[in-house]
């Protein structure tokens, strides 16, 4: 086996730390009792959800990606990276001998994972189910078929708990709608929140609407170009601050007339927050629900402001 391969196989196959919590997160707890469960993710959902149960994965797809996108809860340096998403390495699950592999429900590699091990399905949302509430609806399941049975409650209470309290930290906010945005780097087109997004569900919890309840789809954004923005004019633009793709929009965007005549953009009624996984669970519902909080603090027109 190459050396590089047998490295990687020996921080998995050691024995799993505790979970870390989540950086400050209501819904830390402490690792589940009993042996670990080795479970292989590939999606981040997947792993952001064994995490908040305790469960360090054995594997995972895109770890930089990860820590980029969804910060926390962190990885542990025990996770071993599984390659791409959309091409997951087979070899090195196989090595790896995991328990379990937990796989996002759009997976089509479903019947080559599954003679490596038993397949388990993540489900982002369903036909009646928001995406916040088909969580909570799977959680469960899943903290008892991985050893965690009393983890599942623990973290939705504390999650409900959170949540209301950041509802009344925005009770001084006003009732302008919000359009949530990523900025396409080309300057002229947006993807803007549907209401089939996580924001959606986010903020229908801490009573904000939703900008672009229309043109809902499996993919959650809508994109659609600048001069529609036009139609939504009360709304508060918040954009996710996507790195490089964002700057290079913005740069584009300021001599965009069409962009400049919006009345969110004349009147500062834009500001950017951190991007978060669109597809996300639990934990980054909250972790989108804190920073809109925090937006929501500062004035119109402050430096954090695009």
């Amino acid at each position: 086996m190459p050396t590089r391969r047998r490295a990687l196989l020996a921080l998995a196959a050691g024995c799993l730390p505790a979970a870390p919590g989540f950086n400050g997160s209501a819904l830390a707890r402490s690792s589940p009792p009993g042996e670990a469960v080795r479970v292989a993710c590939t999606d981040w959902t997947g792993a952001e959800t064994l995490l908040a149960l305790g469960i360090v994965p054995a594997g995972v797809i895109d770890r930089a990606g990860y820590d980029r996108t969804m910060v926390e809860p962190s990885l542990p340096a025990s996770v071993v990276e599984l390659g791409a998403g959309w091409a997951p390495n087979v070899e090195l699950l196989q090595y790896l001998q995991p328990d379990f592999i937990l796989i996002p429900q759009w997976s089509v590699r479903s019947p080559q994972l599954a003679r490596i091990a038993p397949v388990v399905v993540l489900q982002n949302r369903s036909e009646t189910l928001d995406a916040i509430d088909t969580a909570k609806r799977q959680l469960p399941e899943l903290a008892e078929r991985f050893g965690a049975p009393r983890a599942a409650q623990e973290i939705i209470t504390r999650f409900d708990e959170e949540l209301q309290a950041i509802r009344a930290s925005l009770s001084t906010w006003d009732d302008r709608p919000i359009a949530y945005l990523n900025l396409n780097p080309d300057g002229r087109n947006v993807s803007i929140a549907t209401a089939t997004s996580l924001f959606e569900d986010v903020a229908r919890r801490l009573g904000l609407k939703n900008a672009w309840g229309r043109q809902a789809n499996v993919w959650s954004f809508y994109v659609t170009g600048v001069e529609q923005l036009a139609s939504i004019p009360d709304a508060r633009l918040i954009y996710a601050d996507q790195g490089a793709r964002t700057e290079a929009a913005l740069r584009r965007l300021a001599d965009n007339r069409i962009w400049n005549s919006l009345p969110a953009v004349r009147e500062g009624r834009i500001s950017r927050i951190p991007a978060t996984y669109a597809y996300g669970s639990l934990p980054t519902a909250l972790r989108l629900a804190r920073m809109l909080a925090q937006d929501a603090s500062r004035p119109a027109g402050s430096p954090a402001h695009g």
